[in-house]
């Protein structure tokens, strides 16, 4: 494996056993020791220290620590820069560190991020890091014949799995469990370069060879699949997911289960008609009760903590927008929306305003519901004997209804008024 591929970005330039000036330059980040002008009577003052004791036998000598540690987490650079001191002393090499910058003690405290650019998580210590980067290399030992020169793909939940078996005979699986898998990824990819993490879309990432291309690992991943469902002693949905998923893929799992809802609860309408209590806003859950609830939790701390009876008319309202704009199916609270503003400002502009946001239908659709439902009323009315017309909803008392039936033939009695009109005016 090229060196060049294991050395940290900072140390490049300056990593090299043969010419690294340990009289001005940090032993641990390779960086230059200076000194710097201050209001002392000295007039300069020294950011760096240095080292005092380096006796290589002796467990607890800053030589040995940096060692062990470098040696752990595969650090080529520190690792080729020890080599070079004489029977490890550091002291008559006269190295030094920055004191100001913490160096040192990053180091002892494996720092990972700092120093390579990997966030640990913040329940892991030290020694921890240490270990997840041992087990690490051991998963790769296993896993790289397969991969590199096999050429064969893998789900990266099965390697997950199989770093937490080496951590519990390592004796720390309560915290391999909990160990990230972004984390993971970045500790495999630091120890082991030829592999590559392939992502899909609510499904367990792909681990594969490098070389091989996102067609090739993507067809590989088919016939894997397939393998899994033959198996009768195992499914595609029996592998080891992650608890700790990454959030995309835990929100696409998410989203893909509410869209099959809202479509199943959503079918496609014939015309805009809707009765009449389903036009108002607090009898509408029943169209959007998943994902009403999801903006409720979203919205509000307290209906995420408690369930709540209450109707929040904003969640219900931005839950009908979401559900119109994925079924193409307008809301009652679109078409009551709609009406409303036609009714009370009869601004075409207005309503075509509101379209475009998702807030209400289009004018056209509008005016094609207010002819829709004037045909309706219309057939639905009864013509009486006499020739009059009475709407559906309007029932006599006889049937139910408050109407009171009362006809009076008038007509004669109106002709002779003007008749007697027309002569007082003559």
């Amino acid at each position: 494996m090229d060196d060049k591929e294991n050395t940290r970005t900072p140390f490049k330039t300056k990593s090299t056993t043969e010419n690294f000036d340990w009289k001005s330059w940090c032993f641990i980040c390779g960086e230059k020791c200076s000194r710097h002008r201050d209001n002392t009577s000295r007039g300069f003052s020294r950011s760096w220290s240095l080292v005092e004791t380096s006796i290589s036998s002796d467990s607890n000598s800053i030589y040995r620590k940096v060692l062990n540690i470098a040696t752990a987490i595969n650090d080529v650079a520190i690792i080729d820069r020890l080599a070079s001191v004489p029977n490890g002393d550091l002291v008559a090499i006269e190295a030094r560190y920055h004191r100001k910058k913490g160096c040192l003690t990053k180091y002892y405290q494996c720092n990972t991020y700092a120093f390579t650019g990997l966030t640990p998580n913040k329940a892991t210590t030290k020694n921890q890091t240490i270990s997840y980067t041992i087990i690490a290399a051991k998963v790769k030992n296993e896993f790289e014949h397969s991969i590199v020169v096999d050429k064969k793909v893998f789900f990266f939940p099965t390697l997950k799995k199989r770093f937490v078996e080496i951590a519990e005979s390592e004796g720390c699986s309560n915290d391999a469990n909990s160990y990230k898998s972004s984390d993971l990824k970045m500790l495999l990819e630091k120890v082991w370069p030829e592999v590559s993490f392939i992502h899909q879309h609510g499904k367990p990432d792909l681990v594969c060879s490098s070389s091989l291309t996102i067609n090739d690992a993507v067809r590989k991943s088919k016939e894997l699949e397939q393998v899994i469902q033959d198996d009768n002693d195992c499914s595609y949905d029996e592998l080891p997911e992650s608890e700790d998923d990454t959030d995309e893929t835990v929100v696409h799992k998410a989203m893909g289960i509410l869209r099959r809802r809202i479509i199943e609860n959503n079918p496609k309408l014939h015309d805009f008609f809707y009765a009449p209590e389903e036009m108002k806003l607090s009898n509408q859950k029943q169209f959007v009760e998943p994902l009403y609830k999801t903006v409720c939790w979203l919205y509000d701390k307290k209906c995420y903590k408690e369930a709540s009876e209450m109707t929040n008319t904003r969640c219900l309202a931005v839950a009908c927008d979401l559900t119109t704009l994925v079924t193409s199916n307008p809301s009652p609270k679109h078409l009551g929306l709609g009406i409303h503003l036609y009714n009370e400002f009869g601004s075409r502009h207005l309503i075509e305003d509101m379209y475009s946001l998702g807030y209400s239908i289009s004018y056209p659709d509008l005016r094609l519901f207010l002819t829709s439902a004037a045909q309706q009323n219309i057939a639905s009315h009864k013509v009486t004997d006499s020739g009059g017309i009475v709407p559906d909803n309007i029932l006599p008392r006889d049937q139910g209804g408050n109407l009171v039936v009362a006809v009076a033939d008038n007509w004669d009695l109106m002709s002779e008024q003007l008749m007697v009109k027309a002569r007082l005016m003559r």
